[in-house]
């Protein structure tokens, strides 16, 4: 069974429910391996930005594979990443100021380090897992189509 669900609605409560998270587990991809990590996060509506240095093994793979993913809870979420940059560059210091929004601490501590960038991540979809009535759901949500649906997870008998 599948029922639309209005997307602006379902989203605006989905990523208030992870809005507040500091730390998600990242996936990046390339040259068939997947690794996974956990980051320092920042949400803003359908923008997620964290810090990493250039170096590391996250910010290799998006170079050559923008697509990623998070996991927070019982929510995955896909997404195109962007390496801004060094965080200090007027260019991205509106990624930068939001990313200090959330994350003043770890900010101040890491972003003066050598190699430094922050990346923002586009928000393409979501999938969250839902408990309702006693019963088990799978909402979907594709941000560039703006459509919601709801599916059973259980197998009627």
């Amino acid at each position: 069974m599948r029922k639309n669900l209005n997307f602006e609605t379902r989203r605006n409560e989905i990523i208030g429910s992870f809005g507040v998270a500091k730390e998600m587990v990242l996936s990046t991809c390339s040259n068939n391996r997947v690794t996974s990590r956990l980051v320092s996060t920042a949400c803003h509506g359908d923008k997620i930005y964290f810090l990493s240095w250039s170096h590391h093994t996250k910010c290799l793979q998006i170079q050559e594979n923008s697509s990623v993913a998070f996991c927070y809870n019982n929510i995955q979420i896909e997404g195109t990443a962007s390496i801004k940059g060094n965080p200090f560059e007027k260019k991205n210091i509106v990624y930068s100021e939001k990313y200090k929004e959330k994350q003043v601490d770890l900010f101040e501590v890491f972003s003066k380090f050598k190699g430094m960038v922050i990346i923002e991540v586009s928000i393409t979809s979501i999938r969250s897992y839902v408990k309702d009535s006693g019963r088990y759901y799978l909402d979907c949500l594709n941000f560039e189509e703006k459509t919601a649906y709801r599916e059973n997870m259980e197998v009627d008998a």
